[in-house]
């Protein structure tokens, strides 16, 4: 088990925004959390990224509580991808990545052969000497997560860590949110979690192996993403009528309006 979350509540000044969640990540699982506006799913993400400390419940990395990790030793283990990143600064790619290894204590030449390892596995090697001012919202992604994936690298690669994502490709075109979700998707199969959330059902369809579904601060449903994306529950959840239908030639259900 890599991330478990048992009866977690969040309140701020006495207002409660989330409420007894429950749902699990295992080593090289997709897990998408959708929701309406305001469901609680950022204070979650806050949460189990240790930025939030004040909680009630349980949340377990790699079976030890939560709060048993330093903040160093934790930012080894989990990375958050934020909504929207900003480089005020004309600093190079390869500049960029190298900002992940800063919980590192280590030699620059190995932080350079990971960062190097990084911008392969995502095919950005040819941006290496590039600004990041000067790239498109595409090719800046991939550096981001280049970033945030080589925080998190050791010896033993992505197995057993942990990648956050707040609204991933929220800035994208529709090409390139499929391209970003698919190399993350990829490197599941190293054994990398991932935690992603979104409001586009379909790229949750698409891409997550499980899906926890929020409403007002409740975990609504967790499970399977083809058993939670149902009609019911998207109604439930969102207050939309849809069909969740199988189209030929397309692997995943597909989402569509009702109305």
């Amino acid at each position: 088990m890599l991330l478990k979350s048992e009866n977690l509540s969040v309140s701020y000044e006495k207002s409660s925004v989330l409420q007894d969640v429950h749902f699990q990540v295992e080593q090289g699982e997709f897990v998408a959390v959708i929701g309406e506006n305001g469901a609680g799913k950022s204070t979650l993400l806050k949460a189990i990224s240790g930025e939030i400390t004040d909680y009630s419940g349980g949340i377990t990395f790699d079976g030890n509580p939560l709060s048993d990790y330093s903040i160093t030793a934790l930012s080894k283990m989990r990375a958050v991808m934020s909504q929207s990143i900003h480089f005020q600064y004309g600093f190079t790619v390869e500049e960029v990545i190298l900002f992940g290894r800063a919980p590192h204590d280590e030699r620059r030449s190995k932080s350079l052969r990971v960062i190097r390892e990084m911008m392969s596995i995502l095919n950005i090697c040819h941006l290496q000497g590039k600004l990041i001012t000067e790239l498109s919202g595409g090719e800046r992604q991939r550096v981001f997560l280049a970033k945030s994936l080589a925080q998190i690298w050791d010896y033993d690669g992505l197995y057993g860590k942990l990648l956050l994502l707040d609204e991933p490709t929220s800035a994208l075109d529709l090409k390139h949110q499929k391209e970003a979700l698919f190399e993350i998707k990829q490197l599941t199969n190293a054994g990398l979690g991932v935690i992603c959330i979104t409001h586009d059902m379909n790229l949750v369809t698409a891409f997550a192996d499980k899906a926890l579904m929020l409403a007002n601060g409740h975990g609504m449903a967790f499970g399977p993403t083809r058993t939670v994306m149902n009609e019911a529950n998207i109604l439930q959840c969102f207050g939309v009528k849809t069909k969740v239908v199988n189209i030929e030639g397309i692997a995943h259900p597909v989402v569509v309006n009702a109305a």
